[in-house]
């Protein structure tokens, strides 16, 4: 009777400590299921959020560079095009009064200086194998018209309006390029130009900005850096013989590209009456850091409300499992 009782008792303590084991067997894989759930719902929030907040961020970014690409182009275009119709305007009234004398045109330089754009700073002109400066300035006999540059694009191409690279202005040393014409009638013969000022016309972009650390560049015919913010890259090919390509490629969506060590997104636009462009970029930097920034807390979030949903769980297979 003793051996059957003793039988018995094994025999329940077997029968419970197996149903324990299928307790807690069952309690860890309902614990590991509700992790995987878990882990698998934070890694595809994590990535939805990513993602989204991303494009958010950069659509928000690009219509800025969007906005202040047009703005700036309009402006630069603007200062252009008035350089332009005062050349154009000068020439014509050369072409009228045919019969001026020397003093006759210093007169007729100096009235011109007077009423000079604001974005210029120096109209002068080589004519009749003469120099005319429209502030009277007094001219080094060293000085030689035919060895500018300004003057040999307008030899080159009578007709046009020619734009120089950057250079270093004779007579104020300061960082110009130059706007010059072809000018030639019955009895007057050369060539009329004016100077922008580089810093006039990074005065331009000093007010437009694309985040904080955004790029609002206007560069020349051949690549070369001619007005920015803070005078940054001033005279410098950043995108040496890839220019054309890469003007070309931007013009149509925004591209990636390193610009001095750093990584951009960058579009651009033409002036086709002088073929400069004006190039707008993003920085990917400050965008990866912004993106960091505000996606942290949504994952903060979502991870606690991922950790009170899995307690929850845990805590509801529990009373489901209670004998």
């Amino acid at each position: 009777m003793n051996w059957l009782n003793i039988s018995l008792t094994i025999n329940e303590f077997a029968w419970g400590w197996v149903n324990t084991l299928k307790t807690r067997s069952i309690k860890v894989w309902a614990m590991l299921f509700i992790l995987l759930v878990c882990l698998i719902t934070m890694i595809l929030f994590g990535y939805i959020s990513f993602q989204s907040l991303k494009q958010n961020l950069e659509l928000q970014y690009k219509q800025e560079a969007d906005s202040v690409l047009n703005q700036t182009a309009t402006s630069f275009d603007s200062s252009f095009q008035t350089v332009e119709n005062f050349l154009e305007q000068l020439e014509q009234t050369i072409q009228l009064q045919q019969n001026l004398d020397s003093e006759e045109f210093k007169t007729l330089f100096n009235t011109y200086q007077s009423v000079i754009p604001s974005n210029g700073s120096l109209i002068y002109g080589y004519v009749n194998d003469r120099i005319y400066i429209g502030n009277d300035m007094e001219v080094p006999n060293d000085f030689k018209p035919f060895n500018r540059e300004w003057y040999k694009y307008a030899l080159l191409n009578k007709g046009d309006i020619n734009w120089t690279v950057p250079y270093l202005d004779y007579f104020n040393q300061t960082l110009v390029i130059s706007a010059s014409k072809y000018i030639n009638s019955a009895n007057n013969n050369g060539v009329i130009g004016i100077d922008l000022q580089l810093n006039e016309l990074s005065k331009i972009i000093s007010n437009s900005s694309i985040g904080e650390n955004g790029l609002v560049m206007l560069l020349n015919q051949d690549g070369t850096v001619i007005a920015n913010r803070n005078s940054y890259l001033i005279g410098e090919s950043i995108f040496g013989n890839e220019y054309r390509k890469i003007i070309e490629q931007s013009r149509m969506d925004y591209i990636p590209l390193e610009i001095d060590g750093k990584s951009y997104i960058i579009r651009s636009s033409n002036f086709k009456r002088n073929g400069m462009n004006i190039i707008t970029a993003i920085s990917e930097d400050e965008l990866n850091n912004l993106l960091m920034q505000n996606l942290i807390p949504i994952l903060v979030t979502g991870v606690i409300c991922i950790l009170i949903f899995s307690v929850i769980g845990y805590g509801l297979t529990l009373i489901w499992m209670r004998p």
